[in-house]
């Protein structure tokens, strides 16, 4: 359970140590420091960091449900807004504006003299437009294919 939580009972239910600790004999600091790794796994921490965890790991198990819940809600709004941006039709039109913009439209006087018939600046602008294609794969967006 990731909150709001409305009341300490509601959190005390959501904690570690009151789902699963209780039961396997683990202590309520072991349980809390679990629980508030899990949270931040894949998050560098420091010396001083590390520290702090472990003087919240001696509170109260309903205080860790929140703070880690918290947590959660936090990294999930900032996922839904990064899919909100990715989906956005703003960020669509851009990469279809830059694909447009790199496209070799017309021919210039040294696309006419080289051997593969596009000069360096145009092959290089082709190969953007691939890159601006790729990367709009990427990050599940709908560009404008040439």
């Amino acid at each position: 359970m990731t909150g709001p939580f409305d009341s300490w009972l509601d959190a005390e239910h959501a904690s570690l140590w009151e789902t699963r600790g209780r039961d396997t004999g683990m202590t309520m600091t072991a349980a809390n420091t679990a629980d508030l790794a899990a949270e931040l796994s894949g998050v560098e921490l420091g010396a001083y960091d590390q520290k702090i965890i472990a003087w919240l790991a001696g509170y109260e198990p309903a205080t860790i449900a929140v703070i880690c819940g918290l947590i959660r809600r936090a990294r999930a709004a900032g996922e839904q807004r990064q899919a909100d941006i990715l989906d956005s039709e703003v960020i669509g039109q851009v990469f279809a504006d830059a694909i447009c913009f790199r496209d070799p439209q017309g021919i210039c006087p040294d696309c006419d003299e080289h051997p593969a018939g596009l000069c360096e600046d145009h092959a290089a602008d082709l190969d953007r437009t691939d890159a601006y294609i790729a990367l709009a794969g990427q990050l599940g967006i709908e560009a404008v294919d040439r």
